[in-house]
């Protein structure tokens, strides 16, 4: 209940836990968990005396960090923004790029275990085998978001001592993005890493060495208002849904060779959420219905 931007991430279940994000618009807001059977709330996130700030495109996920369980988000290491100013510049309060970070939360309590600056802001991360794969801004060109660099980076936490953590960088892609709403979140069929890029199509990397293993523009050449879902695997296949023409094409995983694609939608029509799969079947959601494909004859 409560006055929630337009944008909405996914709820989240841990356990006996039900973790949802209202954000109020800008970084207002916050996570709270509720027990799952009586709505009771659990906890809440930014915790008292913590001034982080919530961003709610990005949903929430739980991954196995350094041998715990850690609750990875997206958010502000303040609310007090700044407003935009040019490249090179520095204000008194840091701009909604600066202050863009990647945290690691305790989900039993919500104690802020880590952060790392300089995250994409929608992008929701993927965690595999105990390394966080995100949206990293390039650095020499904050200021506005439209004019920030984005670009894919495998960032791996690690305990440095009881209860400090130290996040490494593993490596950073060298293709990048240059739009705010080239968002694209990334996907896996745990050996690889799949990422679109604005103007080329749907990139693949190794995920451990981060080795550009091929490029498929058979997914279309994404424009930049075009995508915000998470390419999907399945059976040795990638299924991506290009939002922006209503598109939906599927390549091998291997090799990105192209296997099929159709038009789910008319132009405009698609929306921002990721394809769903389930028995079979693959659901796609638009902006006035859902729709049900089987994936197989």
């Amino acid at each position: 209940k409560g006055d929630c931007q337009n944008w909405g991430c996914s709820p989240l279940l841990y356990g006996e836990l039900l973790i949802v994000c209202g954000a109020k618009g800008g970084c207002a807001g916050s996570y709270t968990a509720f027990d799952k059977t009586s709505g009771k709330a659990a906890w809440t996130w930014p915790g008292a005396g913590e001034s982080y700030g919530v961003n709610n495109a990005a949903s929430p996920v739980l991954g196995k960090l350094a041998g715990r369980d850690v609750l990875v988000l997206i958010g502000y290491t303040t609310r007090e923004l700044g407003g935009l100013h040019k490249p090179g510049e520095k204000g008194e309060k840091p701009t909604d790029v600066e202050a863009l970070a990647l945290f690691g939360v305790d989900p039993l309590n919500a104690k802020t275990l880590f952060h790392e600056a300089l995250i994409g802001q929608m992008n929701t991360p993927l965690v595999l085998n105990g390394v966080i794969y995100a949206t990293r801004v390039e650095p020499e060109k904050t200021g506005s978001m439209y004019g920030t660099y984005f670009t894919l980076a495998a960032l791996k936490p690690e305990l440095a001592g009881k209860e400090e953590w130290k996040i490494n960088e593993l490596w950073r892609a060298k293709d990048r993005n240059s739009s705010r709403r080239c968002v694209f979140s990334p996907g896996t069929d745990g050996q690889r890493i799949f990422f679109a890029r604005e103007g080329s199509g749907l990139m693949c990397y190794d995920a451990v060495t981060g080795r550009e293993l091929w490029t498929s523009k058979d997914v279309g050449a994404i424009h930049h208002d075009s995508a915000s879902c998470s390419p999907v695997c399945v059976d040795g296949k990638v299924i991506f849904y290009e939002n922006y023409s209503g598109q939906v094409a599927c390549v091998k995983a291997e090799d990105g060779s192209a296997l099929w694609k159709f038009n789910a939608f008319a132009k405009d029509e698609g929306k921002y959420a990721a394809p769903a799969l389930a028995g079979g079947m693959l659901v796609l959601r638009g902006k006035n219905s859902l729709k049900c494909f089987a994936l197989k004859p």
